[in-house]
């Protein structure tokens, strides 16, 4: 797949940084982190459901992760 395809079905939309404030770059990148949060969720709940205990503790994993910069950007 081209960038251009990957962008098209992606919820993380690109943004212009040219004119983007400080802020603004924070806002969207926490904007990210909750999409790949609930995308996560549902993976996990998706994981449980089939009994695949493994990707279950994967993607848990990477959810804490994710959680913990979340936390240190809103901290």
């Amino acid at each position: 797949m081209s960038m251009t395809e990957i962008l098209a079905i992606s919820e993380i939309k690109k943004v212009k940084t040219d004119e983007i404030t400080a802020i603004g770059m924070t806002t969207e990148v926490l904007k990210g982190f909750d999409i790949l949060h609930n995308k996560m969720f549902d993976l996990v709940n998706a994981a449980l459901n089939a009994g695949d205990n493994v990707t279950e503790k994967i993607v848990t994993d990477l959810m804490r992760y994710l959680e913990k910069r979340n936390w240190m950007f809103t901290a």
